[in-house]
């Protein structure tokens, strides 16, 4: 080359052979390193990615779990929801049968308490009676019954307060009468005065809740008697019997 020595040359080519051995040695040590870290990256990203995926089969295997257990439980929730149910059922038709029972047992106990307690007169209806009563003032009336009959008294004794409320002349016979030949069941108006006889019974029966036979002539059982205590009525328009509470009729 013109103006170059041959000893610059020469140093020339020295320098640049030794710096491409260099720069060679530099090369290969930077493509070592760079295979080496490219190596490890891509390690740490498939075991990043292995526990990943790992812990992803995890959550889904607890997730099944869970399901399984939420079936299963789901499945005794149905199992104890039926056996709720027919339990239920099975208290709902005890209940309906001793609703049914008890019912039957109340009906029972009315008809027996109808059947025992005392005949009165109820108190609603006593203005009613006693204003039909007010329309016989200064009327005679006998109220009579038989011997050993306690329960007609008491019926009685509430029939003869109301009259002498009402200013009718009552002659008062309870416990007299001795029947010889039967018995007259229930309440009977008769007397001389037919037209009295049948006012008291008209007023029993739509003033009051007793029933009462009105009878023309005279009281069926009643016509042969013994009467006690030297009871006499003779002069009673109209004559109320009260004889024994009938037997009430079953239901």
């Amino acid at each position: 080359m013109g103006g170059f020595s041959t000893l610059f040359l020469e140093s020339c080519f020295h320098y640049m052979t030794f710096a491409a051995l260099v720069l060679g040695g530099l090369g290969v040590i930077a493509a070592f390193i760079a295979g080496f870290s490219g190596y490890e990256v891509a390690d740490r990203l498939q075991k990043e990615a292995d526990e990943k995926i790992s812990a992803t089969n995890m959550r889904l295997e607890e997730a099944k779990a869970t399901g399984e257990t939420a079936k299963a439980d789901a499945a005794k929730a149905n199992e104890s929801a039926a056996a709720t149910n027919e339990r239920a059922n099975i208290l709902e038709k005890n209940n309906l049968e001793l609703q049914s029972t008890l019912e039957k047992e109340r009906t029972a106990r009315l008809q027996l308490e109808e059947t025992v307690s005392p005949r009165r007169i109820a108190p609603n209806q006593k203005a009613s009676l006693l204003s039909e009563f007010k329309s016989l003032s200064g009327r005679t009336v006998s109220v009579v019954s038989y011997t050993m009959d306690a329960e007609s008294v008491s019926l009685g004794l509430e029939l003869i307060e109301m009259l002498k409320e009402a200013k009718v002349n009552v002659i008062e016979g309870l416990l007299t009468q001795q029947p010889m030949s039967g018995i007259a069941v229930g309440l009977h108006t008769v007397g001389k005065d037919k037209a009295l006889a049948h006012k008291l019974a008209n007023a029993f029966g739509t003033k009051s809740n007793l029933t009462v036979t009105y009878n023309p002539e005279s009281i069926p059982g009643f016509e042969v008697k013994m009467v006690l205590g030297g009871f006499d009525d003779s002069k009673a328009e109209a004559t109320i019997l009260i004889g024994p509470k009938p037997i009430p009729k079953a239901k």
